[in-house]
C-alpha cells in the first residue's frame, strides 16, 4: 500500500467545539451569590437611609407649617413639642426615650444632634405647660427646633 492511499482513508481532522460558558463553574456561582448578597445589603442600607431621611423631611415640613401658626403661641408650642416627641421616637429606640421628661428629655433631644452644643433650651420646651406664653417664646422655640433638625444625624 502506498502512503497516499492510507492518508486518503483517514477521516479529515475536526476542530474541537468551543468551550461552553454554560453550565457555570462553582466559583462563578459563588461570585454571583456574593454580588447578589452585596446588592441586597446595599439596597437595604439605602432604604433605611431614605426612610430616616423621610422622618426629617416630614418634620421640617411640619415645622414650616407651624411657623405659619404663630397666632396661637400655646397651640404652636404644644405642636412643636409633639414634633420633638415624634422625631425622638422615630430616631431612637422607644424604651430609650418614651418616658423622658424635663431636663432628661431636652438632654436626650440634644444628644441626637451631630455636635455637642445644646440647641434646644429645656426652659422653652417646658413652656407648653405654662400659663402665659408669648409669641416671642414660640418663635424662639421654632428657631431652635429648625436648627436642631438641621443638626440631626442621618441613618446609623
Amino acid at each position: 500500500m502506498n502512503s497516499g492511499a492510507v492518508t486518503e482513508m483517514l477521516a479529515p481532522l475536526r476542530t474541537p467545539e468551543a468551550v461552553s460558558w454554560w453550565p457555570l463553574a462553582p466559583g462563578w456561582w459563588l461570585v454571583i451569590a456574593l454580588v447578589l448578597l452585596g446588592l441586597t445589603f446595599a439596597a437595604h442600607q439605602g432604604w433605611r437611609y431614605y426612610q430616616r431621611g423621610a422622618v426629617l423631611r416630614d418634620a421640617k415640613a411640619l415645622l414650616h407649617r407651624l411657623e405659619e401658626q404663630l397666632d396661637d403661641p400655646r397651640q404652636c408650642l404644644a405642636q412643636t413639642n409633639a414634633l420633638h416627641r415624634r422625631v425622638g421616637l422615630a430616631l431612637a429606640e422607644r424604651r430609650d426615650c418614651a418616658g423622658l421628661t424635663g431636663r432628661e428629655w431636652s438632654d436626650f433631644l440634644n444628644g441626637l444632634s451631630r455636635d455637642d452644643t445644646a440647641s434646644l433650651d429645656p426652659d422653652l420646651l417646658a413652656l407648653a405647660y405654662a400659663r402665659e406664653v408669648s409669641r416671642a417664646d414660640a418663635q424662639r422655640l421654632l428657631e431652635q427646633t429648625a436648627y436642631w433638625l438641621q443638626r440631626l444625624e442621618r441613618p446609623a
